[in-house]
């Protein structure tokens, strides 16, 4: 008996939805590749948040590391509120996660910095970088070694 595969779509908040399909192999892999100390470094140590949909890129796999190393999880709920999950995180001792832009820029401020290894810029519809004051109105353009640079 062959193993089946895992389908994931999204709702297509960003545009048409959009597909991918998992296998079993790859989810595995994954969750080991996020232990690795030079990758995610994810341990037994950490405490992990992930504001982030399950079917949005299986979450990044993070749920399957966290359960193969005994990492702690911490699901915020439904209710993505900045504030709720600014102290969700402090009353936890979140030490890793992850999550899409959209929610993550609304945490930030009560954070007061960007997660590491992320970079974070707002760009006007003229191209330009705004200023991050809390008035700019725009695109959310994260860069970093783990964020996509597109979809298929």
């Amino acid at each position: 008996m062959g193993w089946l595969p895992n389908e994931q779509a999204t709702p297509g908040t960003t545009g048409h939805p959009k597909g991918v399909v998992y296998s079993h192999r790859s989810n595995v892999l994954h969750s080991y590749a996020l232990s690795l100390v030079d990758s995610f470094g994810l341990s037994e140590r950490d405490v992990s948040i992930l504001v982030v949909p399950m079917f949005h890129a299986n979450a990044w796999g993070l749920p399957y590391a966290c359960l193969m190393l005994g990492a702690d999880i911490v699901f915020p709920g439904r209710f993505m509120v900045p504030d709720l999950i600014a102290g969700l995180m402090a009353e936890t001792g979140v030490t890793c996660g992850g999550g899409v832009p959209t929610i993550l820029q609304a945490v930030l401020p009560s954070q007061g910095r960007a997660l590491f290894g992320i970079e974070l810029r707002i760009v006007g519809d003229s191209g330009l970088e705004l200023p991050w004051d809390g008035k700019s109105v725009g695109e959310l353009q994260a860069r970093g070694n783990w964020v996509a640079a597109s979809y298929y």
